[in-house]
Formats: structure tokens, C-alpha cells, sequence
């Protein structure tokens, strides 16, 4: 078990004890799919979002195809460069 985590939780979606690492992973594929979904709506490529943004195109990359861990300051940036409320994001 990594480091950090308690033991076990229940998902209260699906009534079922999960890791909460996998829980982690799930919310990072969630946030993946809202940030390519609000790119896309606005016609906007990684590389511009990572212009606007001021996050490196790769980290941006990561974040998107990785599911990489995403600082929530970094939330924020990429909100305001796409023009949207942080919890469209979240």
C-alpha cells in the first residue's frame, strides 16, 4: 500500500470498499476528460492552452494523456485560460 493513504474506504457511488489510490486515479481520468472537454469545446489545442496558460505544453500533456497529478494552482491557470469556472474542471 503506498504511502500516505489509510487502508480501505467505501465508494458511496457504487457501495464497495476501493483503494483510495484508485480513487485518485479515477478523479485524475475524470479531470483528463473535463480538460480536454473544454478545450475542445473552444477550439483549442494543448499547445495554445499551454501558451495561455503559462504550463509547459508536456506537463499540460501528462495531465491530459498521463492522468498525472495536477497542482490545484495549475487548476486554476488552465480554468482562467480557457475562459471557464474552476469547477467546470473539477
Amino acid at each position: 500500500m503506498p504511502m500516505g493513504y489509510p487502508a480501505a474506504s467505501v465508494d458511496l457511488m457504487r457501495g464497495e470498499m476501493v483503494q483510495p489510490w484508485e480513487l485518485e486515479q479515477e478523479w485524475l481520468l475524470d479531470f483528463a476528460r473535463r480538460l480536454r472537454s473544454a478545450a475542445t469545446r473552444r477550439r483549442m489545442p494543448l499547445t495554445e492552452l499551454a501558451r495561455r496558460s503559462g504550463v509547459p505544453y508536456y506537463t499540460l500533456w501528462g495531465y491530459v494523456h498521463q492522468a498525472r497529478r495536477v497542482p490545484a494552482y495549475t487548476v486554476v491557470r488552465l480554468a482562467r485560460a480557457l475562459g471557464v469556472p474552476v469547477t467546470e474542471l473539477l
